[in-house]
This record gives structure tokens, C-alpha cells and sequence, in this order.
């Protein structure tokens, strides 16, 4: 089975197939940043006019403009496309809007800096990363309310939830990283890694944890590392689907895909990607 990937590039979208056996044409949208896709529609940042397009999934077409924040730097959206989530680094916030008029529904305060935000299985429950204020603060999808501020171990970069369980990917005092796993039924972990922290990807084996130079796989509990593998750069995002893992460098902007003995590189200047 074929899928979709859209990425966000120097001047616009483009749009990959996986297993990556083709790359489409530019799609012109300037200033083009952070995405997400459901329902039907591609949700595109452009953190410099602090705007968001809505575009049809299929043909890429701006459907809609509405009106963002400051420092937009991830986006999401509930499972029905109804609500859609901007995280403004600059304002330490996260800004809910209406998915299909982009009429802003409520905005709360969610740390200092914060770097990145998901979503739980059944789109209840938002985690965000706070940057500085190292914790990791869970919010009602519905409300924006806050329903827990996590204490972990630094500075909080990247985050995952499922299962019940909260995952938070920190730059420590020493310039390295650490997971903090947070457990259903109250139990927590602290995992020490070396390099700096990247971001983190549920997959169906568990965990996959990027720093510096490294992709680690962790159990699902946060306790040990499974594996380790060399990466290039450190990946500021990262896709498991289908099998295929693609892996976005922060510091070339370069999307590779995995191979058997070393990671193939795809397309540059990309900034952001996403299946649709």
C-alpha cells in the first residue's frame, strides 16, 4: 500500500509517496512552516505572518486563512478535523481555533518556550513539551484546561503520549538528554542519553527517542534502551509508518529515509512533514 507525505520546503509544499518512489512538483506557498493533516485537509503555518492555511489534502488548494500567533511551531489537530491546535513558542502558549472557520475557541498558557506537543489516541488530551519551565503540561483537548503539570528531568524539548503512558525528551545540565516516562498508575522513569535531544515517535515496537547523532529505541516503559543507531545530525522530527522511518535533520534541513545500512537522503530544505 502506497501513502502520502507533505513537506514543507524553501517556498512552499511538496508532496512524497513512500516507499519514496516519487517527489512532486512545488506547490507555492511562501513562508510555509510547521503542518498537520486530517479530514480531508493539510492545516500549513507561516510563523512569519503569523497566519494558517487550511488546503484540500488531495490537490493542496488553499481552502481557508485564518489567523495564527507568534512563534508557531507545531500544529495539530482532533481526530474529526474539528479543533485545530497552534503551539506560539514566543507567547508560551497553545491557541485552539475552530478547524473549519478558524475562529480562535480559547488559548492558554503552557510553559516557557515551548518546543512540541502531542496528542493521545483518542484526542483527549494534549501534552506539551514547556520548554524551560522543565515540565510537561497536559490539557482537556476540548477546553484547553489543564489537567496536570509533570515535573521532568531538564529542560523539555520533545513529547509523546499513548497507552496511558506521557514520554518527555529534556536537555540536562550537562548538554545531554534525558527521558522521563511518566506511567499509568503513578510509576516513573528517568533514562539517561547521551547527545542532545532531538524529539520522540511512538512506533509500534515502542519508543523511538532521537539526540544528537543517535536514534535510540526504547521499551515502552521507559526504563532501557533496546537499540542504538547512527543518525546524521538530530532529527527534528520523525515519521514511522507502513514501515518506512523518515527522519528530518534540524541542522542541514535535509529528510532522509532509512535504509538497510545508512540513512539516504530525500529532499532539502525541508521544514516540517506530514501523512496525508
Amino acid at each position: 500500500m502506497k501513502g502520502r507525505v507533505i513537506v514543507s520546503v524553501d517556498g512552499g509544499l511538496r508532496e512524497l509517496t513512500w516507499p519514496l518512489c516519487g517527489v512532486g512538483g512545488l506547490v507555492r506557498l511562501e513562508g510555509a512552516g510547521p503542518l498537520c493533516a486530517r479530514e480531508g485537509a493539510v492545516f500549513c503555518a507561516c510563523p512569519g505572518n503569523r497566519v494558517i492555511w487550511r488546503l484540500d489534502a488531495r490537490s493542496l488548494t488553499p481552502t481557508g486563512l485564518f489567523a495564527g500567533g507568534p512563534g508557531m511551531c507545531a500544529l495539530r489537530s482532533s481526530p474529526d478535523g474539528s479543533r485545530l491546535y497552534a503551539l506560539c513558542a514566543e507567547a508560551d502558549s497553545l491557541l485552539m481555533l475552530d478547524g473549519a472557520t478558524g475562529m480562535p475557541i480559547a488559548l492558554n498558557r503552557v510553559g516557557v518556550n515551548p518546543g512540541a506537543m502531542a496528542m493521545d489516541e483518542a484526542g483527549e488530551v494534549i501534552a506539551v513539551a514547556g520548554g524551560e519551565c522543565a515540565r510537561t503540561v497536559l490539557l482537556c483537548a476540548r477546553t484547553l484546561n489543564v489537567l496536570s503539570s509533570l515535573p521532568v528531568a531538564g529542560v523539555a524539548t520533545g513529547v509523546a503520549i499513548g497507552a496511558g503512558a506521557v514520554y518527555t525528551l529534556c536537555l540536562t545540565e550537562t548538554l545531554s538528554s534525558a527521558l522521563t516516562a511518566y506511567l499509568p498508575g503513578g510509576a516513573r522513569w528517568e533514562l539517561p542519553l547521551a547527545g542532545t535531544p532531538g524529539t520522540l515517535c511512538l512506533c509500534p515496537e515502542g519508543l523511538l527517542a532521537a539526540t544528537e547523532d543517535r536514534l535510540y529505541a526504547i521499551a515502552a516503559d521507559g526504563s532501557r534502551v533496546l537499540s542504538c543507531r547512527e543518525t546524521p545530525g538530530r532529527a527534528k522530527r520523525l515519521l514511522d509508518a507502513q514501515g518506512q522511518r523518515l527522519l528530518l535533520d534540524e541542522w542541514s534541513g535535509t529528510l532522509l529515509r532509512e535504509g538497510r545500512s545508512r540513512w539516504l537522503p530525500v529532499l532539502g530544505g525541508v521544514h516540517d512533514l506530514t501523512p496525508a
